[in-house]
This record gives C-alpha cells, structure tokens and sequence, in this order.
C-alpha cells in the first residue's frame, strides 16, 4: 500500500509512461494527455462538469435510459428469454455516456438481446492491448498503416467516432440547439442573447471532439462491471437481496412515484457496502498506471528510485492483499459496514489523475440498482451462472465465462 501512495498521491506530479499510454489512447484527451501539466490544465476545464453538483443534475438522463433498459428487460421476460445483465449493462453504460455527452442514444440497449456490434469491438480493441503494448515497433507499424489495414474493432469505433465529431460540427455551428446539461453543452457555452454574443468554445474542434470520444466510447466499462458484480452478488445470497429490497423500500414506498435522487441513495448503508464491495472485486482498471519519475528520483516505499524511470502497481494488489481486506476473493459486502474505512479502495484510482468521471459513476451505479432490484422480480439460475466471474488483463478487464443471466418479471403495477 504504501509504494501505491507514494506514485499516486497530490504531490506526484509525474508524466504518464508514454509507450504504454499509446497502446490504449493515442490522442489529446485528458486521459491521453502524458505530460502532467497539460493534463491538469485541461482537468481543470472540464473537471466542473464532473463535480457533485453538476452530476445531481445529470439524475433525468440516467433515469431516461434505465427505464429503456427496464423495458428491453420486460420485453425479453415476455419472450421467455433469461435475460444478459454482462451485455445489458454495458450497452446501458454506452448510451448513458451518449446521453450525458451528447444528448443522444446509440440504440445499444435496443440491439436484440443486447448484442451490439459497438460492445464487441470495445472487446475485439482490448484484446489486442497486450500485443500493442509490448511491442510498440509493431504497433507504430500498424498505426502507420491504419488506412490500408483494419485494426481490432477499428471499423466499428470509426462509425460510432463519426456521430460523435459530427454532433460537435454540428454544435459548434449552432449552440442554442446543443441540449442543456450535456458535456458538449458545456464545452460549448451558448448564450441568451444572441448566437453573436455567446461564449467561445472551450476547447478547439479537433480536441473537443478527442475529448468527447474519449468520454462517450468505452468509458462506461468501469461502471457497467460494479454493475454486473452488484447484482450478481446481491443475488446469490438471497437474504442479502431481500434486505436491500426492504431498505429501498423505505425511502421508494410506491413504484409509480419517482425514483429517489442520489442524495437519498447514498444514505443506504446496505445498498452502498454491496456497490463498494463490487467496485472491489472489479477494480476498475487492472493494468498498473506507470508514472515517469521526475528528475531528481523519488522514495518509494523506501526504495530510492532514480528519475526517468516507468513505476507503476496495479489496483488488484491493493484490492486482493489479505493485509486490507479479510477473505479478499469472496464477496462480502458487509466488510465496508460499519465505520470501515474507504482508504483501501482504489477503483478510481488517486491522486492528480484519478478518475473524472467518480462522481458521476457513483450516480449511476445507485440509480441503476436501486431501480432494478425495487421494481423488477430478478431470479438467478445458479446452474446457468459462474460464481465468480473470470478475466484477464487487457488495460481493463477483459471477461470471459459465462455471462451473468437473470430472469427479469417487472413487479406488479411496475409493467
């Protein structure tokens, strides 16, 4: 623990390992940005769309696409199909991240049964992140011939890249019809007045629309995992599912009437000990985040370490140590009940480059649970379902295995 805090703490401000950065994003993006300061500097602009306050606001767009979800999962049920929560809830994180960007829906959650061609190649590109790191040669060579030759899932981002830079064209040139509370609306201001007299973008065209890429495709991978492993691991303890339920319950009494807002969610101490328990299991990012040491060298966790040099260490250590945590690679949510502390979850990451987007992943985490488990009859069919869920590093975790299915029935008065 202590050699994680002394790489990613307030103080390091280090560069990112370039020749590992390029193996996952090659652009001019906040998380792309390698040099520190560049990066802070653009942190810094669009950190307060990703604030607390801002993410409240954000509540009726996430809503909007969970009741698409709810209704995908009712017309399955309907059709006697389990249904695929692994594929369910990341083509709800996809279109979640379009509505909050861009005030659009990719139609991922409308793929039958999920299965959308923009989830296999976000697959098909993290497949190959082993081959593009460790042979950066090879991977110039493909990135020279990217015009003649097809990289992983390269046809599928191009389509999905396009919509997003043309909404931005599109936006740019008329900023009064951008709609409100989205990313792009708040990277380009418009004004009350007149188009004349609105504010000038934030960002240049070519990085708003790196930016927004970056943020509405794949960056949702994170928080549909916590999903995945949150229900998965409410329902194979069928106690743990029923006293969630009744928790919920008691600030959602009728389903007709809305659905809680963060605010009141977050006060749930069972519902948040399963989403951290989730986030643990899931790590967020699995590959250590190498930082180059600045000159002069560094102390790391004792070791005096000379500068120019890649450290890094990955989340899993930290989130398997049996030193933080009793039982590590079982589920038990009641670990973070209590006055448990949070210093040993780091699904975020930390420091000066920890994730943008916490605040809003926290969001729609409690939003999304609390409105499956409240409203829908979910049963688990054990023989159908791995226990644990496999993967391996690919940046993030790539799963394979069995995905979670569940057999969704709306509750009455909620069809």
């Amino acid at each position: 623990m202590q050699a994680y805090s002394d790489i990613y703490n307030v103080k390091s401000k280090w560069d990112k390992d370039p020749e590992v950065y390029k193996a996952i994003v090659d652009t001019s993006s906040a998380f792309g940005l390698r040099n520190y300061h560049a990066a802070k500097e653009r942190r810094d602009l669009i950190w307060p769309f990703y604030s607390r306050q801002s993410v409240q606001r954000m509540q009726k767009a996430i809503n909007r696409q969970i009741r698409v979800l709810v209704n995908q999962l009712d017309r399955q049920n309907k059709e006697g199909k389990l249904s695929n929560m692994s594929m369910a809830f990341r083509c709800l994180a996809q279109d979640l991240m379009a509505d909050i960007c861009l005030g659009i829906s990719f139609g991922t959650l409308e793929a039958k049964y999920f299965d959308s061609p923009l989830i296999h190649a976000l697959d098909e590109g993290l497949d190959s992140y082993v081959l593009m790191k460790s042979f950066p040669t090879l991977r110039n060579l493909l990135y020279s011939i990217s015009s003649w030759v097809t990289l992983p899932g390269e046809a599928e981002f191009a389509t999905y890249g396009t919509i997003v830079a043309d909404h931005v064209t599109k936006g740019i040139q008329q900023p009064h019809a951008i709609p409100p509370n989205t990313m792009l609306g708040f990277l380009v201001p418009s004004s009350s007045n007149t188009a004349k007299e609105a504010s000038q973008p934030k960002l240049t065209q070519e990085h708003m629309i790196e930016e927004l890429q970056t943020f509405v495709i794949g960056a949702g991978e994170t928080v549909a995992s916590a999903m995945v492993q949150s229900l998965s691991g409410i329902l194979q303890k069928p106690g743990l599912y029923k006293d969630v339920y009744e928790e919920i319950v008691q600030v959602w009494p009728e389903t007709h009437g809305p659905v809680p807002p963060i605010e009141v969610l977050e006060k749930l101490p069972l519902l948040t000990a399963v989403i951290k328990e989730a986030l643990r299991l899931t790590h967020g990012v699995v590959a250590p985040l190498p930082r180059v040491v600045s000159a002069g060298g560094a102390w790391i966790d004792g070791y005096h370490v000379p500068g120019g040099t890649s450290v890094g260490t990955s989340h899993v250590f930290i989130h398997m140590s049996p030193d933080h945590h009793d039982a590590p690679e079982k589920f038990r949510h009641e670990r973070w009940l209590g006055n448990s502390s949070d210093k040993h979850l780091v699904a975020f990451s930390k420091g000066p480059r920890a994730c943008m987007g916490i605040n809003l992943a926290w969001c729609q985490l409690y939003l999304v649970l609390a409105t499956l488990v409240r409203t829908i009859q979910m049963d688990y069919p054990e023989d159908l379902n791995d226990s644990k869920f496999k993967w391996k590093d690919c940046f993030q975790p790539l799963y394979y295995g069995r995905p979670l299915q569940v057999r969704c029935t709306p509750m009455e008065g909620h069809s």
